[in-house]
Order: structure tokens, then C-alpha cells, then sequence
């Protein structure tokens, strides 16, 4: 009963504000007191990738990686104790996602962090996580302009959520092929993996993927110079994310849409 209570809470919290406040913290003090430390491993991954979803924040405003730290070390820390690998790997991608967002980005720490999580993911036969591990080292990989790298990885990723049809995350591995076709001006390619990436998001009504998507979408017309679909392409995703609040989507649309504006301008 007292974990079921600290869900409603968690999840009241969630639902209710996109940034630290003291229900957060009321939250934390309810984790404190648990007993049973696998759920405080799961309250912390709560905790962790809700609030990662949200302008890179865990709960305060800013880029405090100190107080981002703080909690992911607990996941750590509990998850030893419990000699739970799947915690220990799980707080090691955290880690890693918190020096990738950084500004600018921690690139070797965070890659550093994400091999550690795949090789245990992998020792314990984890196949999914360790996909999703792989695509975020493909994200560091793009971050350091090492294409290749970034392609050999997110390939291994996609065949291994298509044999698992993990759909959602395939969705999301088709995006980053699709970006890394972009970069190398293959505009069919590009197109494919994004035009297959809408298609599960629309299904999985993934709206902020979606809305990401469609923007891409719009920089693969516009590079193109099909200045007209480039610009519905980008509007949709405009609408999708203002819908959503989607920030990083807004922005995107947004700088898609100025550079139509100024080259398709006669």
C-alpha cells in the first residue's frame, strides 16, 4: 500500500509540473523511507526519465549535473547493494545521457558511461536495453561527426528491435539513420528511414517524435530545394510540437522554416 500510495504521488507530481517543486521533493522523502530497495531502484528510473523527457532537466531549471547526479548515484548505489545488474547498467546510461546534454556535450564521459551499460546489458542478456544503448552511443557518435561509427551502431540497433518488434524503438533508430543519411546528403535514404519513422510514431501516437520527424522531414525537402513541401512538411511539425510544448520540435520547425523562407525567396 505505502508503494502504491508513493506512485500516485510520483505520478500527481508528474503530471501536474514539468520542473522541480516541493511535491517532488515530498516524493523523494517518501523514497527515502521505503524499505524495499528494488522499488526505490524503480522510483529513481521514474524520477530519472520522466523528467529527462523535459528540456534535459531532472528537477530544477538549469544544467545542474551535480544535482542530476545526486539521484542517479542513488539508483547506483542501491543497485549494488542489491547486486542488481540491471540497475547498476540502467544508472551508468543515465549517467551517460546526463554528460550527452550537457552544453556543450561531455562526449567521452558520456560514451564512456554507455559502453559500461551496454557491456552489462549484454552479459545479462538484456537485448532491448541494449539497443537503446547502442542508438545513444550512435547519438554521441553523430555529436563527434563520426558517421560511420554512428551508422555501424544504429544498424546493429535496428536489427536487433526488428527481431524483438520493439516497434517504438525502431521507430526512433529509423529517425537517427535517417539524420545520418541526411548529413551524407542521401536524400532518398533519408527520406525512407523518415517516411518509416512517422509511420510508427502515427501508430504509436508518439506525438513529440512525430512532430520531430516531420520537421527532418521538412530539412530533407528544403535540401532538395522542394522549398513547398519543405514548408507543409515543417508546419506540421510546428503544430504537433506547439501542441505538445514540445521545445526542442519547436525550434527545429522554426530554423526549417527560416532557412525556406531565405532561399526560397526569389
Amino acid at each position: 500500500m505505502r508503494i502504491v500510495l508513493v506512485l500516485f504521488v510520483l505520478f500527481f507530481s508528474l503530471s501536474a509540473t514539468g520542473q522541480g517543486n516541493p511535491r517532488v521533493d515530498s516524493v523523494l522523502r517518501e523514497i527515502k523511507d521505503m524499505k524495499v530497495d528494488t522499488a526505490k531502484v524503480n522510483m529513481y528510473r521514474l524520477l530519472f526519465y520522466d523528467f529527462q523527457g523535459d528540456c534535459n532537466v531532472l528537477f530544477y531549471p538549469g544544467e545542474d549535473v551535480d544535482e542530476k547526479m545526486k539521484y542517479i548515484d542513488s539508483i547506483l548505489v542501491i543497485s549494488q547493494r542489491l547486486n542488481s545488474r540491471y540497475g547498476i547498467a540502467t544508472a551508468y546510461n543515465c549517467k551517460g545521457l546526463v554528460y550527452l546534454n550537457q552544453q556543450p556535450g561531455h562526449y567521452k564521459k558520456a560514451l564512456d558511461n554507455f559502453t559500461l551499460a551496454r557491456d552489462i546489458f549484454a552479459v545479462t542478456g538484456n537485448r532491448s536495453s541494449s539497443a537503446g544503448v547502442l542508438c545513444n552511443i550512435g547519438t554521441v557518435y553523430q555529436a563527434q561527426f563520426k558517421s560511420d561509427a554512428a551508422m555501424s551502431v544504429l544498424s546493429i540497433a535496428k536489427k536487433i528491435q526488428e527481431e524483438m518488434h520493439d516497434s517504438l524503438a525502431l521507430g526512433a533508430t529509423l529517425f537517427d539513420i535517417g539524420k545520418v543519411y541526411l548529413g551524407w546528403r542521401d536524400y532518398d535514404k533519408a527520406m525512407d528511414n523518415f517516411l518509416m519513422a512517422k509511420t510508427i510514431f502515427e501508430i504509436k501516437r508518439e506525438q513529440r517524435s512525430l512532430a520531430l520527424t516531420y520537421s527532418n522531414l521538412g530539412w530533407t525537402f528544403a535540401r532538395q530545394k522542394r522549398y513547398s513541401d519543405a514548408l507543409a512538411a515543417a508546419n506540421k511539425g510546428l503544430g504537433i510540437a506547439t501542441q505538445t510544448g514540445w521545445t526542442p520540435a519547436i525550434r527545429d520547425a522554426n530554423e526549417c522554416l527560416k532557412y525556406v523562407a531565405k532561399h526560397s525567396s526569389p
